[in-house]
C-alpha cells in the first residue's frame, strides 16, 4: 500500500461520498479508522474499476504503460494452453518490473490512446509529463487533513479523467457521481484556483471514444458549495454538534 493510500486524510472519493450519501459514508469511515471495518465490507475493485486504472496508467503515465505485458488471446486460463501464457507473462512483467494485461484490454488501450492523442491535439492538450499528471497533493480545511491524487494539470486548467460505458449518460454521470464536487475538492488543495476546471471522458467499451469537457462556472460552483458542506458537516460532527 502507498502511503497516498494510507494515509487517512480525506480524499475526492470522500467527498463524493459524503455528498451522495452522508451517514453510510460516516459509518464506513468510523469503522475504518477505528479497525472495525470487517473484511466482508471492504471493497474489492470491480472489472470496470480495473480497467479504468488501466486507462489512467495508459493515458496518463505512459512511461510505465509501455513496458507492460499484453499477453496473447486465449480463450480459456483455466486450460493448460492459458495457465502457461499466463505465467510466463507474469514471469517476464516481473523481470522488468512491470503488468500483465490481457490481450482484450492491450487491443482497447490501443484505440483508446489513438482518440486520446487526437483529442489533445484538437483541445491543444500536450503536456503528459511526471511533473503534471497523478500529482499528489496534501493540505487543511477547517483543520481537517485532506488529500488528493490529481489527475492532469494542463497549465491552469484542471483535469479529472473518467471512464464511461454509457456515452450517452456523460451529463448526468457527472452529477449523479459528484464528480464536480470531486474537482471542487482537487482545485482546494492547489495554492491558486485553476482558470478553469475539465473532464476528459474516456469510453470504456468500443468505439473508445475520448471528449474534452470544460465545466461550466455555474455547475463548479454548484461543486463548490456542496464540498464546503460536506466539509462543515464533518467539522461539525468532530466537534460533537452533529449526532450520527
Amino acid at each position: 500500500m502507498s502511503d497516498y493510500r494510507a494515509n487517512t486524510a480525506l480524499g475526492g472519493s470522500d467527498l463524493r461520498a459524503m455528498v451522495l450519501d452522508w451517514e453510510k459514508w460516516l459509518f464506513e469511515r468510523d469503522l475504518t479508522l477505528s479497525g472495525s471495518l470487517p473484511e466482508w465490507m471492504q471493497r474489492s475493485p470491480t472489472p470496470a474499476m480495473e480497467f479504468g486504472t488501466l486507462v489512467h496508467r495508459a493515458l496518463l503515465e505512459p512511461w510505465f504503460h509501455e513496458c507492460d505485458v499484453v499477453m496473447p488471446y486465449v480463450k480459456s486460463f483455466a486450460l493448460k494452453e492459458g495457465k502457461q501464457i499466463k505465467a510466463e507473462a507474469e514471469a517476464q512483467a516481473k523481470e522488468q518490473g512491470s503488468i500483465v494485461i490481457r490481450h482484450e484490454h492491450g487491443w482497447a488501450l490501443e484505440h483508446i490512446k489513438r482518440n486520446f492523442k487526437d483529442m489533445c491535439l484538437e483541445n491543444a492538450l500536450f503536456e503528459v509529463t511526471p511533473e503534471c499528471t497523478e500529482v499528489e497533493c496534501y493540505g487543511k480545511v477547517l483543520d481537517i487533513p485532506i488529500k488528493g491524487k490529481l489527475d492532469w494539470l494542463h497549465g491552469t486548467t484542471l483535469i479529472d479523467l473518467k471512464t464511461i460505458s454509457d456515452w450517452k449518460k456523460r451529463q448526468e454521470v457527472l452529477f449523479s457521481s459528484c464528480y464536480h464536487v470531486q474537482l471542487a475538492h482537487y482545485e482546494s488543495l492547489l495554492p491558486k484556483r485553476p482558470e478553469s476546471l475539465a473532464i476528459v471522458w474516456v469510453e470504456s467499451v468500443a468505439p473508445y471514444r475520448v471528449e474534452f469537457q470544460e465545466i461550466e462556472d455555474g455547475v463548479a460552483q454548484m461543486g463548490r458549495i456542496a464540498k464546503d458542506k460536506a466539509m462543515q458537516k464533518y467539522r461539525d460532527y468532530l466537534d460533537g454538534e452533529v449526532v450520527f
